[in-house]
């Protein structure tokens, strides 16, 4: 009779599968372990984990402050690199560096506004169920996501965030933000990072925008108009005639709302409070759409020496600030990263968004989707159209204001 030898590759198979197993529960209890520090108030239905980096919680249920029902949330999700990743750069050895992209959605979030809380929606109260009761709602249904992306080497934080409730509007935020360094995000800590762009995008259904403003106690249209007026005044701006149109019938109608932040270069936001406010719209780099319009706005602040010494009045500077885009040579692209640009390949359709890479022969552009991020690659040799996102300043009239006689600033 032959002797059978050792069954080594049931080791070589076996041994593996285990280490998988284990490590797929490993991963499972330890964050079952961390959510149940939060049982007290954090309730859910079922835990679901994976190696490849993500751990997904179903039927979810959260108190909210001022609502007395709990926010209720049909599927939520946390995705980042994979388990063996995160643990190779977040480690005693090699430091302790946080996820280089992560990824948080909450999908079928349902908020009834049941009695209490009081049902008054008077400015300056807050979000409270009254807000919403007043204006014939029940609950508040949505979605969330939010997600961000880590770039280390060139010490940049990319992120993104969406929140939508169906039939009200819906709030897009993307923002880069450079010298935000491995030590600023573990201690969080923003104070030395450096806005490079900001873009937001409000969309309310016209309905609702109507109903916030006429049955809200806010003072209808025209008083929201004025405070806007005086918000645009305090960072030494003021819209032209058309744009103020432009606003009056957005205010009426509602519809989508873009405003953009462009520096001209990368602004610490924390040392913008140390500067005049009357700057901040051009340091700023303001823009904004409403329903695809571009407001144009009026630099109306009076630059230093210009004042008259007892004459009785002074000359205030006035230009007109128009952002749009401006075409640029391929040898200028290096000078707007962190930009909104418009870019063309001989051949293809024009690619819009921010560039966020310019090598030797290619240029990175990123385009934020309500899906993700679309990464469009396109060679600098074959380059027909460049354009960049910027301001283009034309002097208008300067008018006098009148002044006490003998006054000096």
């Amino acid at each position: 009779m032959r002797r059978r030898g050792p069954r080594w590759w049931l080791w070589l198979l076996g041994l593996p599968l285990l280490l998988v197993v284990l490590a797929h529960w490993g991963f499972y209890f330890y964050v079952h372990h961390r959510l149940q520090a939060f049982s007290a108030f954090l309730k859910y239905d079922r835990l679901k984990t994976s190696l490849l980096g993500s751990v997904e919680l179903s039927g979810l249920r959260l108190p909210v402050p001022a609502f007395p029902e709990p926010l209720q949330a049909r599927w939520v999700v946390l995705r980042g690199p994979a388990v063996y990743q995160y643990l190779a750069g977040h480690n005693p050895l090699s430091g302790l560096a946080p996820p280089k992209r992560l990824l948080l959605g909450i999908e079928g979030i349902h908020l009834p506004l049941s009695a209490g809380g009081g049902g008054s929606c008077e400015p300056g109260q807050g979000v409270t169920p009254g807000l919403f009761r007043k204006l014939g709602l029940k609950a508040l249904d949505g979605d969330v996501l939010i997600r961000y992306r880590f770039d280390p080497s060139a010490a940049s934080l990319r992120s993104e965030g969406e929140l939508e409730f169906h039939g009200l509007g819906r709030l897009v935020v993307a923002s880069m933000l450079k010298n935000f360094t491995e030590a600023a995000f573990r201690e969080n800590d923003p104070s030395r990072a450096l806005l490079s762009h900001l873009k937001l995008t409000a969309r309310v259904e016209p309905h609702f925008g109507r109903m916030l403003v006429n049955d809200c106690n806010m003072g209808g249209a025209e008083r929201l108009f004025q405070r806007l007026n005086f918000q645009l005044a305090w960072v030494g701006l003021e819209l032209t005639p058309e744009s103020k149109m432009v606003v009056r019938n957005y205010l009426q109608d509602w519809g989508e709302l873009e405003v953009e932040l462009s520096p001209p270069m990368p602004v610490n936001l924390a040392l913008l409070s140390l500067g005049r406010p009357d700057r901040l719209g051009d340091k700023l780099g303001l823009a904004a759409r409403i329903n695809g319009t571009p407001l144009t706005f009026i630099n109306t602040v009076a630059p230093a020496g210009r004042f008259s010494q007892g004459a009785g009045s002074f000359s205030a500077s006035r230009t007109v600030v128009h952002w749009g885009f401006r075409r640029v040579t391929p040898g200028e692209l290096k000078r707007y990263l962190g930009s909104r640009v418009r870019l063309q390949e001989r051949g293809d359709p024009v690619r819009e968004g921010i560039l966020v890479k310019v090598g030797k022969h290619v240029a990175v552009v990123e385009r934020h989707l309500q899906g993700g991020v679309l990464s469009a690659y396109i060679k600098l040799s074959e380059l027909v159209r460049a354009e960049v996102w910027s301001k283009e300043v034309k002097k208008v009239p300067s008018k006098s204001t009148p002044q006490p006689a003998g006054g000096h600033h």
